[in-house]
């Protein structure tokens, strides 16, 4: 039950939706949206608003044979996730496996301690904007555009872009010699690629060489096999479980600081935030023995069964049945442009077989044919509802899968999209 009794929104937002599209409203609204669970998307609707004073009930039914892992939930109430979202309404779903499972992957997994570590971005008034396609909204900048007053106060100036934990700003980790734990990371952001390894000193030069890492899982599903890192990147929204353990006592830290000796084609808005993120305290401990071989060498994760939307993509029979490769086509008026076609400045969406820019449907702009709506059903997109205010404007049929999407975008400005 999600309940919701923060102050009322300003009048003017309730009464004039439609002035407000794609700007910040209804800061005090909310709602709740999931991440990797196989769910059905009546419920798990992102339409969904839950005013001031309201409730709403989600039954989320989660399928027996779903993929054991880690998922996530937030705020995607539009007009207000910016906010909502790096206010830390975020938070952690697992699916575990049955409770009898005789999987051996997963009793040697429940061996190991787990810590869940959710890390969300909070920024106050310090972005560099020059490193980023996309505008990030800070807390400064979302006060001065909410109809609500925000006025954040902070006891120290100094911290203006970080990084939380948990809730916490760089908090500790403790654990033994040679004792393995498994690290459940949660990229809780819209706005932020993390690269993380291990180091020795805050931003140090240099990985750690007494510290292994293994990644054992991402979004939500085990790999076939492990896969040893000297680091792991999380996309905004993504997740990572790996497997750490150090052989030498000390203070460790769990560090973003991508390193363009590793990837060299790193982008400057991966560079541009660094932060150590968790200190690992490695101690011994006299009440502590390792075990004689390691979990991470010995997992065996190809035995993990297979939910059915996880394996309809590898068999030859399925593949013959997919609809195949989609595509979708956004377009968003510059500031100062006004052409027939953006429909009163509405961002434009389009989903077919061809929507490159000669094939997305709009004749009246003289530059697509008539006809090219066979090709890429493109609307008016008004930010929440669509043009026919249908919740499913912009989903793929769902008589197959499709196996590839591509984006398009028009223009010289860049696009932010969401795909699920």
């Amino acid at each position: 039950m999600l309940s919701n009794s923060l102050g009322p929104n300003p009048t003017d937002e309730e009464a004039n939706p439609d002035k407000y599209w794609n700007a910040m409203h209804g800061a005090n609204s909310t709602n709740i949206h999931t991440h990797g669970l196989h769910v059905d998307p009546a419920v798990d609707n992102v339409g969904i608003v839950v005013k001031p004073g309201g409730t709403w009930q989600y039954n989320l039914t989660i399928p027996m044979d779903h993929a054991p892992g880690l998922h996530w939930y937030h705020s995607h109430k539009h007009g207000a996730s910016a906010l909502q979202v790096m206010g830390g309404l975020v938070g952690a779903i697992y699916v575990d496996p049955p409770e009898n499972t005789t999987e051996k992957a997963f009793l040697l997994l429940k061996t190991l301690q787990r810590v869940l570590l959710v890390a969300h971005h909070f920024s106050i008034n310090s972005i560099n904007n020059s490193t980023d396609p996309f505008r990030v909204r800070t807390f400064a900048d979302l006060s001065s555009i909410s109809n609500l007053p925000i006025n954040p106060q902070f006891q120290n100036s100094s911290y203006q872009d970080v990084y939380f934990v948990n809730g916490q700003f760089q908090p500790k980790l403790r654990f033994s010699t040679n004792q393995e734990i498994i690290l459940d990371i949660l990229n809780a952001v819209g706005d932020h690629v993390l690269e993380l390894d291990i180091r020795e000193q805050v931003q140090g030069a240099s990985i750690t060489e007494k510290c292994n890492m293994t990644q054992i899982a991402s979004d939500g599903v085990y790999f076939n096999s492990t896969r040893p890192r000297s680091f792991v990147a999380l996309l905004p929204s993504s997740r990572t479980s790996v497997v750490v353990s150090c052989s030498v006592p000390g203070t460790y830290y769990l560090t973003n600081v991508p390193d363009t000796a590793l990837r060299p084609d790193i982008t400057a808005n991966e560079t541009r935030f660094q932060q150590s993120l968790v200190t690992l305290v490695v101690t011994t401990n006299s009440s502590y023995t390792a075990p004689t071989t390691s979990v991470a060498a010995t997992l065996d994760l190809a035995s993990i069964q297979r939910p059915v939307y996880l394996t309809d993509m590898t068999t030859s029979a399925a593949t013959a049945a997919l609809n195949g490769s989609w595509e979708l086509g956004v377009e968003q008026p510059s500031p100062g442009e006004n052409l027939p076609w953006m429909a009163n400045g509405k961002t434009w969406l389009g989903l077919g077989a061809n929507c490159t820019l000669f094939s997305t449907g709009r004749a009246d702009d003289g530059a697509t044919p008539a006809d090219a709506n066979a090709l890429c059903d493109y609307r008016p997109f008004p930010g929440q509802l669509g043009a026919d205010s249908a919740l499913s404007r912009h989903v793929a049929p769902a008589s197959g899968a499709v196996v590839r999407a591509t984006v398009n975008g028009r223009g010289q400005s860049a696009h932010s999209v969401h795909v699920h």
